[in-house]
């Protein structure tokens, strides 16, 4: 009895030692199989991203080409459209990228570009004269926008060394502000932008011709134009003498070479301008959009009509002396600026236009901005 019942342990412990170890065959099969499925899902999910990868590459490659402009300095610039990252040293193109709808692309601004005031918030890569480079290379953008007659030679080819292209485009000039609103449409990828802001200026800026084109040359105001320095008058060279003669306006330094041209007592008592126009920067006074005291530039032009003689000038007289903001005639909303200056010249023949209304409609539509700010002196 005892024998059997041994006999039927020993039985008993084979079969369950044969239980177990074909469970536990299965169970290392069973992780086995588990482990080549995960490891063949690994493989297959990273090649789904490698194809991902290599279809986003090739899809921005697609969108991103290279194309050749040419800048205002006529040079042929190669450069990526639309770019991805941009540095601005050129306060024009900044309030051009707003008007394009592309300041989201900005990464690095001038110090001294502070309009829109959202773009005090950039990191700033030094002067427009003398950009840091280093800053500007830590930043890895795809072009760098500068003024060409200001750049130091020296930076720009060390940018350019590090296959980043420059281009310098005006954005002010009146004679050529639409061909450089077209070239920075083409640049971002803006096209249809572009057209809408050139055919918002054209019609204004229409308007000022046909009634410009109605008065007789000898019926024309004589101006004096003084840039931000004193005794510093605009000539032939600078955009505001464009400016000046598409508001009708003869330019008394028109005839100088050059940007601008030093004057005295004498010449200006000589010329006895009709007009005297006093332009203002926010780097000499308090003027512009952030601004709402018009006490700066009032003893600004106080104190020019009380040098020596100048009580004798017609304008003076006439209380024709004006002041108004560069930032208006001198860059994408010259528009603006020549309107003010048409109606200073001409007030009959410009009494139905509102310059200030002009400028209202443009930032809210533009750069959407709420309209604020001094801008023009007497303020309105």
């Amino acid at each position: 009895m005892k024998k059997e019942l041994s006999y039927i342990i020993t039985i008993l412990l084979i079969s369950l030692m044969m239980a177990l170890g074909i469970t536990g065959c299965q169970g290392q099969q069973e992780d086995q199989v588990s482990q080549e499925k995960a490891s063949e899902n690994q493989e297959q999910q990273e090649k789904e991203q490698q194809e991902k990868d290599q279809k986003e590459q090739q899809e921005q490659e697609k969108q991103q080409e290279q194309i050749t402009i040419v800048d205002s300095e006529g040079r042929s610039v190669e450069v990526p459209s639309p770019p991805e990252k941009v540095v601005v040293a050129n306060s024009n193109i900044n309030e051009l990228l707003y008007i394009l709808e592309s300041e989201d692309k900005t990464v690095g601004v001038a110090d001294s570009i502070t309009f829109p005031p959202e773009a005090q918030e950039y990191p700033e890569v030094g002067s427009v004269f003398s950009p840091n480079a280093e800053k500007i290379l830590e930043l890895d953008p795809d072009i760098v926008f500068g003024f060409g007659q200001y750049m130091d030679q020296d930076i720009k080819k060390q940018i350019e060394l590090a296959d980043i292209p420059v281009v310098f485009l005006d954005g002010y000039k009146i004679e050529t502000l639409t061909q450089d609103i077209r070239t920075m449409g083409l640049i971002m990828d803006r096209e249809s932008q572009a057209e809408e802001y050139i055919d918002f200026i054209e019609g204004h800026m229409q308007l000022i011709t046909d009634r410009i084109d109605e008065i007789e040359d000898e019926d024309k105001v004589s101006v004096y134009s003084e840039t931000q320095a004193e005794y510093s008058a605009y000539a032939s060279g600078s955009g505001a003498h464009q400016a000046l003669l598409k508001a009708g306006g003869v330019n008394l330094a028109g005839n100088e070479p050059g940007s601008s041209v030093t004057i005295s007592d004498e010449w200006i008592l000589e010329q006895d301008p009709d007009v005297i126009v006093k332009n203002l920067s926010d780097r000499n006074v308090a003027i512009g959009y952030e601004e709402d005291s018009h006490d700066e530039i009032t003893e600004e032009l106080a104190a020019m009509v009380d040098r020596p003689g100048w009580d004798e000038l017609t304008a003076v007289n006439e209380d024709r002396v004006v002041g108004i903001s560069t930032d208006l005639y001198t860059s994408p909303r010259s528009v603006v600026g020549l309107s003010y200056l048409a109606k200073w010249f001409y007030p009959e023949q410009f009494n139905d236009v509102e310059p200030k209304e002009i400028h209202r409609e443009l930032l809210e539509e533009y750069y959407g901005l709420e309209y604020q700010g001094v801008w023009v002196y007497p303020h309105e």
